[in-house]
């Protein structure tokens, strides 16, 4: 069954099983203060989601990214990511809700597996900015290399 509870200084909307005990988890909590909470009681931002990310009080999403959130920690390759961004196909758009406001950006189910959510209806803009900083970082490298290179090929033309 659910329920709503409340206290002097939050609203509780709780989910319980079908049994007779009033005993329930609560799911969504709304503070005295404004903030809510999903999945958690003790919301310290507008919104807040159990998994640890939320809303700023200026509108800023931040996403979960503490080790405390996350398992199965491997670097991302170089070859993952190039090949992720050669994929990639960037697009312009308007939504449907909205026609005359346009975007850029990309179509959930044309993404490659390494950026794509689940069900590709969505995409987590943080998966994309990390890929790309792996290329961005390997094509440092190289750049760092390929100067290094002519600086010493420079010099050895100059000692003839």
């Amino acid at each position: 069954g659910n329920t709503i509870g409340n206290a002097a200084t939050q609203v509780d909307l709780l989910t319980a099983p079908d049994t007779t005990t009033p005993v329930g988890t609560p799911r969504l909590t709304v503070k005295g203060n404004g903030n809510v909470g999903i999945g958690t009681q003790n919301p310290s931002y507008p919104l807040q989601m159990a998994s640890g990310a939320y809303v700023s009080a200026g509108g800023t999403w931040t996403n979960a990214s503490s080790r405390d959130f996350k398992e199965d920690i491997e670097a991302l390759s170089a070859e993952e990511a190039l090949d992720a961004v050669k994929r990639l196909h960037p697009v312009k758009f308007a939504y449907k809700t909205d026609p005359t406001e346009k975007h850029v950006g990309f179509i959930a189910e044309d993404v490659p597996d390494l950026v794509a959510t689940k069900d590709r209806k969505g995409l987590s803009p943080l998966d994309i900015v990390a890929v790309l900083t792996k290329v961005i970082q390997e094509r440092q490298k190289t750049i760092s290399m390929l100067s290094k290179k002519m600086a010493e090929l420079e010099k050895a033309l100059d000692l003839r």
